[in-house]
């Protein structure tokens, strides 16, 4: 609604010039309302982005990092909104905090997807992080081995430091491009190797897709490859569940209510992928 606001604004102003008794926003306003949208802005962006049907558990921990430094910048952008966008900060913090840090789940999701490695997680919290999926990767594989991983110097940047940039994406983009490689091993095997050449290998772009980038690698990383294709395939969010229970209720309709439980999630599998098949009626 603000964003159709301020599009319209010239038009808006020539209505209220035309029509008595209107009172047009002042110059102040305006500039308010810019603001405004340039804190929500990056609500709709993430929104848009969990809503995606290739959207998975990977994204979670950075969209939230980088909700989190967007919102702790200061400067003209948020002028005359700085309320609002630390009361939005700290709602944040206490709905995703560090918790987000300590969910299995998403962290080793996070460590899997190419675009994202160890590159979202805080600086003090990488080694626990490793430690973390050496000992899931040993205990999945029932392996007994003896790892040191290092994190290079540039694991050592803080999020402060890095060169940021007044929009969500070029935040997004300036966390990213930090550089994380491991450059000390002991008694290596085969997992082992496959962990330090998968963080050595080049960050991929936000655009590109994990699941694709798997399927052409999985041959250098057998072992990872089985772990991705496992905490890959949650979906971020619900979306995609809660459209399939909007079909099933288009599927079972009054003149329909007697339809078998097999032939409507045939129907519903039929309706929801066929698609993918380029197939025209």
């Amino acid at each position: 609604m603000l964003e159709r606001l301020l599009e319209q604004k010239e038009a808006i102003t020539l209505y209220i010039t035309n029509n008595d008794g209107l009172t047009n926003l002042t110059y102040s306003e305006w500039e308010l309302v810019k603001n405004i949208l340039n804190i929500l802005r990056p609500f709709e962006e993430i929104t848009k982005t969990a809503s995606k049907e290739q959207c998975c558990i990977s994204e979670v921990i950075p969209l939230v990092v980088t909700l989190k430094e967007y919102l702790s910048k200061e400067g003209p952008i948020f002028a005359g909104v700085g309320t609002m966008k630390n009361e939005l900060l700290t709602s944040l913090e206490r709905r995703l905090g560090e918790t987000i840090f300590q969910r299995e789940n998403l962290y080793v999701a996070t460590f899997l997807d190419p675009r994202f490695k160890m590159n979202f997680f805080p600086k003090d919290t990488k080694g626990q992080i490793l430690t973390c999926i050496k000992n899931l990767i040993k205990r999945k594989y029932n392996t007994v081995t003896e790892v040191d991983l290092e994190s290079s110097e540039d694991d050592n940047i803080p999020l402060s430091d890095l060169n940021k940039e007044n929009t969500f994406w070029g935040t997004f983009d300036s966390i990213a491009s930090t550089s994380t490689e491991t450059t000390k091993t002991k008694n290596m095997q085969a997992w082992v190797n496959e962990v330090i050449t998968y963080l050595e290998c080049s960050t991929q772009p936000k655009d590109k897709s994990p699941f694709e980038w798997w399927e052409a690698e999985k041959k250098k990383f057998p072992c990872l490859f089985i772990a991705a294709s496992v905490y890959l395939s949650a979906p971020a969010a619900s979306v995609s569940s809660e459209q399939l229970f909007s079909e099933l209720g288009n599927i079972y309709e009054p003149k329909r209510n007697r339809l078998n439980e097999d032939r409507a999630e045939m129907l519903v599998f039929l309706h929801h992928n066929i698609k993918k098949l380029n197939f025209s009626y």
